[in-house]
């Protein structure tokens, strides 16, 4: 059976997080569709959203950010307590988390000029 999970588990953990994918692939998941994005000094991450506004509280555009900076943002506060401290993952994290969990990848590329 297909089943594929957008943004990872997003019902259970914040999107495009590393505990997402982990909470997928627990759930049953055979495919995670995902969003990558480039930051300012072009680190591909796992982000969905032009701007950090609704998961991070930062009014910033993702792009406009470096990746360190992006690494100092917390993404799982805003969706529960338990989640606080999760951070935006690195296209690299994500894949090699992906591999070892044995999970399928439906990633779409934003933003690449």
């Amino acid at each position: 059976m297909l089943i594929i999970a957008h943004r990872g588990a997003s019902q259970r953990a914040p999107e495009n997080t590393l505990s997402a994918l982990r909470l997928a692939a627990e759930s049953g998941a055979t495919w995670v569709e995902a969003d990558v994005q480039l930051s300012q000094d072009n680190v591909p991450v796992i982000f969905h959203d032009e701007t950090l506004t609704r998961v991070a509280g930062s009014d910033d555009a993702l792009a406009a950010c470096t990746w360190k900076q992006l690494q100092g943002l917390d993404v799982g506060r805003w969706f529960s307590s338990q989640f606080a401290g999760e951070r935006i993952p690195s296209l690299s994290a994500w894949l090699t988390l992906a591999a070892n969990l044995g999970i399928n990848l439906n990633l779409e590329l934003k933003g690449m000029n």
